[in-house]
C-alpha cells in the first residue's frame, strides 16, 4: 500500500512538472511570435499602407517605439522608415496623385496632437491624418476628433529631407 501511494505521488509530481514545462514552452513561443519588434513593426507598415494607399515595402526601420498597453490600450506608436532615393521618389510620386495628403508645414491646431511623440517635425514633406475612432464618419478629417473625449488616430509624415516615412498612432 505504501509503495502504491509513493508511486501515485511520484506520478503526480512528474505530471505536474511536465505541465509546468509545457506552459513555459508555450509562453516562450508566444513571446517570440507576438512580442518581437519586427512583428509589430510589420503590422504597423500594413496599417500605414492600408490608410495611405502607398507601397511602403523596402525601407529600413531606423526607429520603433510603442507605448501601448496602458489602460484600454492607450499609448503612442512611432515608426521611422528610411528609403533609398529611388524608392522614396516613387512614394512621393504616389502621394502626388492622392487627395488626402497635405503639404508640410501643417497647421498648429493639428500639430498639437502630435505633442509627446518622440520625433522632430520635418519642415519639408507631406502628411496624412487618419481618424480611427469608432464614431469617425470622415476618417481623413481631424476636426470632429477635437470634440471627443478620446482620440484614436494614425498619422503619416513623409520627410523629404531625410527620405523617411514616419508612421504614428495615438490612442487615449
Amino acid at each position: 500500500m505504501k509503495d502504491m501511494k509513493k508511486l501515485k505521488i511520484t506520478l503526480l509530481v512528474f505530471l505536474g512538472a511536465i505541465l509546468i514545462f509545457a506552459n513555459i514552452i508555450l509562453i516562450v513561443m508566444f513571446m517570440q511570435k507576438y512580442l518581437d519588434t519586427d512583428f509589430f513593426t510589420n503590422d504597423y507598415l500594413s496599417k500605414a499602407e492600408r490608410i495611405s494607399n502607398l507601397d511602403l515595402d523596402g525601407g529600413n526601420i531606423v526607429k520603433s517605439i510603442d507605448t501601448h498597453g496602458g489602460f484600454f490600450g492607450e499609448g503612442d506608436t512611432l515608426v521611422e522608415i528610411q528609403y533609398s532615393s529611388d524608392k522614396f521618389n516613387d512614394i512621393v510620386k504616389e502621394i502626388s496623385v492622392q487627395e488626402h495628403w497635405g503639404k508640410l508645414p501643417m497647421n498648429e491646431e493639428l500639430e498639437k496632437y502630435l505633442l509627446g511623440l518622440d520625433f522632430e517635425l520635418p519642415e519639408k514633406g507631406y502628411y496624412l491624418f487618419y481618424d480611427r475612432h469608432n464614431d469617425a464618419k470622415f476618417h481623413y478629417d481631424y476636426k470632429a476628433m477635437m470634440r471627443r473625449h478620446s482620440i484614436n488616430f494614425s498619422f503619416l509624415i513623409v520627410d523629404e529631407d531625410a527620405e523617411e516615412v514616419i508612421y504614428m498612432e495615438k490612442d487615449t
